[in-house]
């Protein structure tokens, strides 16, 4: 099992998928601060005198407004990149018919699953300390003061979505072998989580609910164990109908 981690983890820091990860996550949590900081400025100073009274009257942008604009790129830019990648590393060996050079030396199939998403979902994990560490450092050379506790907190409420969504890719990426349809799933996924979120009922009681989870933890506000309870255990049963596909599929 080592070395098929091995295997599965090189596979994603040697090929694209990591470039464009690290690209969008990194790139966000760098400039979500500066744009938080500075967007009232460039406002006040291309937008002309009537504009430039209105904006004057705006509150100062804080670090805690700085904090939540990382929560909402992790929802609106950064999950979107994940379900690309993650649509590329479900499907890709079962695509081109490598996957046979695995399986045909012993392999079990859920050993050849678990691999995958325990290497994909670990090396995301890494990315995302490392951004919130990046987050956190602008943060506070722009702002001279961050809520370190909260976006650590945050981050990792928004990670079981990002766990539920990467679940999604694999069980499209098993059943159909194709890289675009296990990307696309995982991003409507997404999409269709972001809607329903703004349904109070649904949101209280499924993963729909993340994010102002997410948000809570940012602002020490009380988290409700529904939303993530709920995104783990389909995400659990999401792995386990996929285990069971491939067992049966024809390869």
């Amino acid at each position: 099992m080592t070395a098929l981690l091995h295997k599965d983890v090189q596979e994603i820091l040697r090929t694209w998928r990591v470039w464009l990860l690290s690209l969008v996550t990194l790139l966000s949590a760098a400039s979500g601060p500066i744009i938080t900081r500075y967007t009232t400025d460039v406002l006040q100073a291309l937008g002309g005198a009537e504009l430039g009274d209105l904006v004057s009257t705006l509150p100062q942008p804080t670090f805690m407004e700085a904090n939540a604009q990382w929560l909402k790129d992790l929802n609106q830019v950064v999950l979107l990149a994940l379900g690309l990648v993650a649509g590329s590393t479900a499907a890709s060996e079962l695509a081109d018919g490598s996957y046979l050079f695995t399986l045909t030396r012993g392999v079990p199939r859920w050993k050849f699953l678990a691999s995958k998403l325990a290497s994909f979902l670990g090396v995301s994990l890494a990315l995302l300390f490392l951004a919130v560490a990046v987050n956190a450092g602008v943060t506070y050379l722009v702002f001279h003061d961050v809520a370190w506790a909260g976006l650590c907190k945050g981050s990792l409420v928004w990670f079981a979505s990002a766990t539920l969504t990467v679940s999604v890719a694999f069980l499209v990426g098993v059943l159909t072998f194709s890289q675009v349809g296990a990307a696309g799933a995982a991003i409507g996924t997404t999409i269709l989580l972001g809607a329903l979120g703004m349904w109070d009922k649904v949101a209280r009681w499924s993963p729909a609910g993340l994010s102002q989870q997410a948000h809570n933890a940012l602002t020490g506000q009380p988290v409700s164990a529904w939303p993530i309870l709920t995104a783990v255990v389909a995400a659990l049963v999401l792995l386990l109908v996929t285990a069971a596909v491939l067992e049966r599929k024809e390869l």
